[in-house]
């Protein structure tokens, strides 16, 4: 059974139709051939309704003889898309009964652990595409002063994520062996380990490891 809600879905659509059809022949025609119909009407034939409505009811063979040429040419034509689909009223309601299945399905999915997991994966995605923009933004001179304020996070953040850069990505530079004594401070020497990027103190100093001293080059 159809509602008047539906009914009154369909009739809006009907007008819409209506509507695009004027504006589409500049308003100079109409939608019923009316010789047409009154010679039908003489053999016994009834009509529904000579609105848009009546066109729009039953069988599209039924009605295209009794309409003028221009509605007959607009409802046929292929290159207007669906924008001229003549749907009766139990096609609409079935049409509107599978979007909002569609629409209702869309919105259970979203109240799933699923669809929770597919945002934090992409939320990780990104995050990875921002790690790697900051180290790219590092690497052709920013500061990392200026890298954290440009992406809202602390100077000691952007350090930790370019020091956890995969070693298979950074060039390997050579290290000299390291004089594992504790406190020691050994001959100047550029200090950095592949994949490691360490920061010297005030005085130029970088540990290279617990206890161990080295001045950066």
């Amino acid at each position: 059974m159809t509602s008047a809600a539906d009914l009154e879905s369909w009739r809006g659509y009907l007008a819409r139709q209506e509507s695009r059809f004027y504006d589409a022949c500049g308003g100079g025609t109409y939608i019923w051939d009316r010789a047409a119909v009154d010679r039908a009407t003489r053999r016994g034939k009834t009509f529904r309704g000579l609105d848009i409505e009546g066109a729009y009811t039953g069988p599209w063979h039924t009605v295209r003889p009794y309409v003028t040429a221009e509605f007959r040419e607009w409802v046929e034509s292929d290159s207007r898309g669906d924008q001229i689909e003549r749907l009766t009223l139990s096609e609409w309601v079935e049409r509107e009964r599978v979007e909002r299945e569609r629409v209702e399905g869309e919105r259970g999915h979203l109240e799933t652990a699923d669809y929770t997991l597919s945002q934090l994966r992409e939320f990780a995605r990104m995050l990875e595409w921002r790690d790697t923009l900051i180290r790219e933004a590092i690497e052709r001179g920013a500061s990392k002063v200026e890298t954290a304020a440009a992406v809202g996070l602390t100077r000691q953040q952007i350090h930790t994520i370019v020091t956890r850069r995969p070693a298979a990505t950074v060039e390997p530079v050579p290290v000299p062996p390291a004089v594992p004594v504790e406190g020691a401070r050994v001959a100047p020497y550029a200090v950095e380990p592949a994949g490691v990027e360490l920061e010297a103190d005030d005085d130029g100093w970088v540990e290279i490891e617990p206890g161990v001293w080295a001045e950066a080059a």
